[in-house]
């Protein structure tokens, strides 16, 4: 409880409800004060910030091993438990984007970028040629000159790896539906609302990012120790982990035949990589498109 001071007037301020005791028992707010000291506005502050953190710091442990059980427990109606799956995914989301791209990985992923990007710029030199053979391309082929007017083959390629990085979050987030409905569609429908395989994409996503960055800050902190060996290593062992965590996850969900999920799982993991693979090709043409 924040401590603050009660308001004589038991009129709720944000709904007009008449507030018997401390919280509208309408719409849930304090009815305190609005002009409280610093003190108070101190004390709501650390309330709020280890009330959330205790949320996350629960959840993390089952999104590393059973993201199913959180969803589970969401479901059952013990919604104050965790933080709520939304919540918890557009956090995750927001510090998976923003320190993926800080931890700087090692020297022989920047030697796979200059390759890369050195096969970029054969490509894109290429890509020239063609379509000054096709007019329908006259669009692509205005967007290349007026690139390589203002930019070098190498500043073109970090341009695009920028835009991808900025729109990659969004179409992440633009997939969580689809992959819910997906869900759906494998399973049955009367006794699973579209609502419950929503709950369940959330965890599951939020799961998948926190594991890749774990995994991207252990593959840093092998390479500064000079363990490239086992950092390659470790890559297949998560991807491994990755896709057993899938097909368990789907198999506590649903609650169907081993032999059952073993098929549904395998297809909704066929279809998806392939969707996220077409998602991803998109993209990158629609962050090409968006260099200036």
């Amino acid at each position: 409880m924040s401590g603050g001071h009660l308001r004589t007037n038991t009129s709720c301020e944000n709904c007009g409800q008449e507030v018997l005791l401390r919280f509208c028992p309408n719409c849930g707010q304090e009815n305190v004060e609005t002009r409280q000291s610093f003190h108070y506005l101190f004390t709501h502050f650390i309330e709020d910030l280890t009330h959330y953190e205790n949320g996350f710091w629960k959840a993390i442990k089952y999104l590393l091993f059973s993201p199913v059980t959180l969803t589970k427990t969401y479901l059952e109606g013990k919604r104050k438990k965790f933080i709520a799956p939304v919540k918890l995914f557009i956090f995750i989301n927001f510090v998976f984007f923003l320190l993926y791209g800080v931890i700087k990985v090692d020297s022989k992923e920047e030697e796979s970028l200059n390759i890369r990007t050195s096969e970029q710029n054969k490509k894109l030199a290429r890509l020239d040629l063609e379509i000054e053979k096709d007019d329908e391309f006259y669009f692509f082929q205005e967007k290349i000159d007026n690139l390589n007017k203002k930019y070098t083959p190498e500043e073109i390629v970090d341009k695009l790896r920028e835009q991808f990085k900025h729109q990659l979050p969004k179409a992440l987030f633009i997939y969580l539906p689809i992959f819910a409905f997906l869900t759906w569609l494998f399973h049955n429908k009367k006794k699973w609302w579209y609502f419950e395989h929503g709950i369940f994409t959330f965890h599951y996503f939020s799961s998948l990012l926190l594991l890749l960055l774990i995994a991207r800050t252990l593959n840093y902190l092998f390479v500064k120790l000079g363990l490239h060996q086992i950092d390659d290593v470790f890559d297949v062992i998560v991807f491994i982990y990755i896709v057993v965590l899938f097909y368990k996850s789907i198999y506590q969900m649903y609650h169907e035949s081993k032999w059952t999920t073993f098929w549904k799982a395998t297809l909704l993991f066929v279809i998806n990589f392939t969707l996220i693979i077409l998602i991803i090709t998109m993209l990158i043409l629609f962050s090409f498109i968006l260099i200036n």
